[in-house]
């Protein structure tokens, strides 16, 4: 009569350890839940909705917060617009003696008044300052000085 006493202490020593293992689990997956949208939003709301929904529904609330979260983190965003911003400048045409930001079809610089275009001999078309050749026709550039 010893065996199924111990085989029911077993039994459910067995049902605890994965009951435990369980709620383990489904504490840490509302933990990294939190986490998560904290790293992919500011707004305190949706934080805690989305913990909420793990809370509630378990590994089926994962899936929708999976599903529903924005794809890049506030820091891949903020560093995505860094990024763009700095290509941007790059993209920007400075006027090569005050370094001004000036519009590429600008002939002079609207600060200094130094030339900014000049004109290919060969075909007439603006040729920017700093450049040697004209990238239409490929005839040699001479550099006039600022006006």
């Amino acid at each position: 009569m010893t065996i199924p006493t111990e085989i029911e202490a077993l039994v459910e020593v067995t049902l605890t350890l994965i009951g435990a293992y369980l709620a383990a689990t489904w504490i840490c997956l509302i933990v990294w839940t939190v986490r998560d949208a904290r790293a992919r939003t500011t707004d305190v709301v949706v934080q805690i909705l989305s913990g909420l929904l793990v809370l509630l529904f378990n590994l089926p609330g994962l899936i929708l917060y999976i599903i529903l979260r924005p794809a890049e983190t506030v820091e891949e965003s903020s560093l995505r617009r860094q990024r763009l911003a700095a290509l941007a400048d790059a993209r920007a045409f400075h006027c090569g003696s005050c370094q001004a930001p000036v519009d590429s079809s600008y002939a002079f610089c609207p600060r200094c008044r130094s030339v900014l275009l000049n004109l290919c001999p060969q075909c007439q078309r603006p040729v920017r300052r700093e450049w040697n050749g004209c990238p239409a026709c490929g005839a040699a550039v001479h550099v006039t000085g600022s006006g």
